[in-house]
């Protein structure tokens, strides 16, 4: 039997909650409700929900519709810069930052209790096929990741950040951009350094 993919389930973040978990953290005995859209590549499900925080017990009830409500307890941590709530999988009681819905589904579970693997896994890249399609998919999830500008220098070193993308670069076979402009400031911070 194939395994169900991480790709094709729905899932659930506590970072979809933040301004509702804020809301609701602050006042003893609130119950906020609201409504999200979870999407997959394909679909979108609209999930109700309501937080309930009542002695010192925070939970969430999530109602799919033609499915029972679904409750779901939340833990806090305290940080030095706030508080971070985590799923605790009503399965394995695991704390989780994702709870996931595949699509044949009734119930949000963490990915392990639903078995749920990632497509990149299910490559075999022994083969030659295989080694092709693996760096596809590679170049389509990097191509789709959101662009984020990173540091290249901390001091005179390149950052751990940039030299890890410069391997993923070359491992997709792409020419690496700026190589060159990146060499030449290094070079140039290293002169000024000798100079002082």
């Amino acid at each position: 039997m194939e395994r169900p993919l991480v790709e094709e389930s729905y899932h659930l973040s506590t970072s979809a909650l933040k301004h509702s978990l804020a809301r609701c953290g602050s006042s003893n005995g609130a119950i906020i409700d609201d409504q999200l859209i979870l999407t997959t590549e394909h679909k979108q499900l609209t999930v109700n929900y309501w937080l309930e925080n009542e002695a010192r017990s925070l939970a969430i009830n999530l109602c799919v519709p033609g499915n029972e409500p679904q409750r779901v307890e939340l833990i806090p941590f305290e940080l030095s810069f706030g508080t971070r709530y985590f799923f605790e999988c009503p399965i394995c009681f695991r704390q989780v930052s994702k709870l996931y819905l595949p699509p044949d589904q009734q119930d949000f579970k963490c990915r392990l209790c639903h078995r749920l693997v990632y497509e990149l896994t299910t490559i075999n890249k022994n083969s030659t096929f295989g080694q092709q399609l693996y760096r596809n998919a590679c170049f389509l999830r990097f191509m789709n990741a959101p662009d984020r500008a990173i540091r290249v220098f901390y001091g005179p070193n390149y950052t751990k950040n940039y030299l890890r993308r410069m391997r993923f670069y070359r491992k997709l076979g792409l020419e690496e951009p700026g190589v060159e402009k990146v060499k030449e400031n290094l070079a140039l911070i290293r002169r000024q350094e000798v100079h002082h």
